[in-house]
């Protein structure tokens, strides 16, 4: 790949690209706070949809009442099972006005979230496909502070992560739907060491 005249690697072409995506994702979140008020929560379970209403009707104003709000809620390969529970669950976001935004994650496994293969992504995004989303933009995180050994196999590769990323975005990009991705969120506290990485020298 050529950038600037200067022929680059296959490790900087990834780190481009993960540079190229996260601007993209930066630009997109501040186009979005210009336009209205943003409000999301976190979740780890399907059946928490409830609660999270529950929480938006608490802090919902007249000038925000026909607002849509934010959830992310992680989709383990182990969902791959529950696809009629989240078809619910996508189902009851429509009615509360409720994006979700999906974060990938694999299985927990030997002390330390599994490493995807090139068989699991196909396999989570054939699922994430076969649902309909509550809106026709549909957010996906492609896993989880990839700065911390124990959301990657119990390593820190960044140049594996950059293969995993390309390779799930051009899946994604492929499909006939909207998907808005974003990259993995990185732990900003995180130092260098063994168990972690700082997230910029990331």
């Amino acid at each position: 790949m050529a950038f600037g005249g200067v022929v680059l690697s296959r490790w900087w072409r990834h780190l481009v690209l993960v540079l190229v995506i996260g601007t993209v994702g930066l630009r997109f979140a501040s186009q979005a706070q210009a336009v209205s008020e943003r409000m999301g929560l976190h979740v780890l379970s399907l059946d928490e949809l409830d609660k999270v209403q529950q929480f938006f009707q608490a802090t919902k104003s007249a000038e925000t009442e026909s607002q849509w709000r934010y959830i992310t809620i992680p989709f383990t390969l182990a969902d791959l099972d529950r696809l009629d529970e989240w078809q619910r669950f996508f189902n009851q976001a429509q009615q509360y006005k409720i994006i979700p935004i999906v974060r990938l994650a694999t299985k927990f496994e030997n002390g330390a979230w599994a490493v995807p293969t090139r068989r699991d992504v196909p396999r989570q995004v054939q699922g994430l496909s076969s649902l309909r989303w509550p809106t026709e933009q549909r957010y996906v995180i492609v896993f989880n502070e990839v700065n911390h050994a124990k959301e990657w196999g119990n390593r820190i590769d960044p140049a594996e992560y950059a293969d995993i990323l390309v390779f799930t975005v051009n899946w994604l990009k492929s499909e006939p739907y909207t998907y808005q991705v974003l990259p993995a969120a990185m732990d900003l506290a995180a130092p260098s060491g063994i168990a972690t990485r700082d997230a910029f020298s990331y």
